[in-house]
């Protein structure tokens, strides 16, 4: 069933039997309130997933019987609903309550949802069980069971002993509660479970009792903020906004240590880059003068190495014109030589012309060469 408001909510109960245990489920968010009531009834309210509550009002199962007995399960917000202020929530209550109270209608039973999953009960889990007791005061303990749920996260339940150990034992949790009456159970997420707990509820019960917070709006008149719980939550809302101031100066406090000391590191680090930069600049220069002097070293070296090498060929070239100038000479002299020996024997002839054939080859190789 949809979520209706505290009217609505109590216009629907009037189309119930007279007879009808009304149950009221609460905890916090995420510890399984919507899904223990489904497991339950067989109804079919919208279940949330993680932390994120899917309760932000008061809903109502489907009537189911159970024990020989007609039950209605009301589905309540957690104090630290995702989606709606502690305040809506308080008012929320408030109202269904009163407006039931005042048509006749008391809670029969309260069971109280607690993951055992939880590492330490946290400040939302303990404002939550605060307010708890601050809705239902002294008297209304003797029907209330607190269920511990998420049992099957566990391959070794051993843990989750020893939570619910200090769940029951500890004052801070559950103990003075449980003296007062109430019970524990454990919910192990199955239908069977959650209908075994409701029938020893039902089994233990007294009398049905008005609630502190009906008494204080109903029979008292007085305001939700005058109610016990109410107090209790300007107390927490106001211990809250402290906390926050304080938080709120201290990372002022920290933002502007920060920026100085950013301001000085950034100081530094400009200096460290300039520094830095000023070394490679002066490094580059030397590099590159270095370099300068290198290539006109070398530029010297190979200008000298051309000059020798043209002065060598220059060298050569004139020592060559000598020697062909010399080779030449020698067969024009020899060639007259020859000439001059014209009456001479016949071998004396052939031999010069051997000769100068001889020195004809000399002269073509060395021109050839040089």
């Amino acid at each position: 069933m949809d979520s209706q408001t505290p009217q609505e909510m109590s216009n629907s109960l009037g189309q119930t039997k007279d007879e009808a245990l009304l149950i009221a489920v609460m905890g916090s968010t995420g510890s399984g309130k919507s899904s223990f009531i489904n497991a339950a009834s067989g109804s079919q309210l919208n279940v949330g997933h993680g932390l994120k509550s899917c309760t932000s009002s008061i809903a109502r199962s489907d009537v189911f019987t159970l024990a020989g007995r007609d039950i209605v399960l009301i589905d309540t917000p957690g104090f630290d609903d995702t989606t709606v202020s502690d305040i809506d929530v308080l008012k929320h209550m408030s109202g269904f309550l009163s407006i039931t109270y005042e048509h006749g209608y008391k809670l029969s039973g309260i069971i109280y949802l607690h993951r055992i999953s939880d590492n330490k009960v946290g400040g939302i889990s303990r404002r939550n069980l605060t307010m708890f007791r601050k809705l239902c005061g002294e008297e209304a303990l003797r029907n209330v069971a607190f269920i511990t749920t998420m049992w099957d996260s566990f391959v070794d339940q051993e843990p989750a002993v020893v939570r619910e150990r200090e769940l029951a034992n500890r004052n801070e949790f559950f103990r003075p509660m449980l003296q007062q009456g109430a019970r524990m159970y454990r919910h192990t997420n199955s239908v069977d479970s959650a209908r075994e707990i409701i029938s020893n509820l039902i089994r233990n019960m007294s009398d049905p009792v008005p609630l502190q917070v009906q008494r204080e709006l109903v029979e008292r008149g007085v305001s939700i903020s005058g109610t016990a719980a109410g107090m209790e939550l300007l107390v927490q809302r106001e211990a809250l906004l402290k906390k926050h101031d304080a938080d709120l100066q201290d990372a002022e406090r920290d933002m502007r240590r920060v920026q100085k000391m950013r301001t000085t590191v950034l100081h530094q680090e400009n200096e460290e880059v300039c520094r830095e930069l000023r070394e490679k600049i002066a490094k580059l220069r030397t590099e590159c003068e270095q370099l300068e002097a290198e290539f006109v070293a070398k530029r010297k070296e190979l200008w000298r190495k051309v000059d020798e090498a043209r002065a060598a060929l220059n060298s050569a070239r004139e020592e060559h014109a000598d020697t062909e100038k010399k080779l030449r000479e020698l067969r024009d002299n020899l060639q007259r030589r020859v000439n001059d020996e014209g009456n001479a024997g016949r071998w004396v002839r052939e031999g010069g012309m051997a000769l100068l054939r001889l020195v004809d080859i000399v002269i073509s190789i060395y021109s050839f060469v040089h």
